[in-house]
């Protein structure tokens, strides 16, 4: 059994796998008990996911301006992906990876200095 998402196989099942999991659920169940399981899986992501979004973005939303803060998950979702000041995963993680290195190009410069000034003293 694959298990492909947008066409690209995310992972396969093995005879052996399939072999244990019948050991434990009847055979003629066993397509339709892995479906539900990968399915409560991804909808406990999702919702862990969305109640994170929510606890940042509700006070976000109050700053930018929002009156009302929408229940239904597509438009609360809607609204904050809409917001100027929204940055997904991605964007988040290159900001932080540019602000390491500034903070690592910083340390070097202030260790260059350092070692240049112990070196002076020395040399005196």
């Amino acid at each position: 059994m694959k298990v492909i998402l947008d066409g690209i196989l995310l992972f396969e099942i093995t005879e052996t796998e399939k072999k244990l999991f019948e050991y434990y659920i009847k055979a003629d169940d066993f397509r339709e008990e892995i479906s539900r399981r990968l399915r409560w899986v991804f909808d406990e992501n999702i919702k862990d996911i969305s109640q994170r979004m929510r606890s940042e973005w509700d006070k976000k939303l109050e700053e930018n301006g929002a009156t009302a803060l929408p229940i239904k998950l597509d438009d609360y979702v809607s609204l904050v992906t809409s917001q100027p000041n929204y940055k997904d995963r991605s964007a988040r993680q290159a900001e932080e990876d540019a602000e390491i290195a500034e903070q690592l190009r910083v340390a070097g410069e202030r260790s260059v200095k350092l070692a240049a000034e112990d070196a002076a003293r020395l040399a005196v």
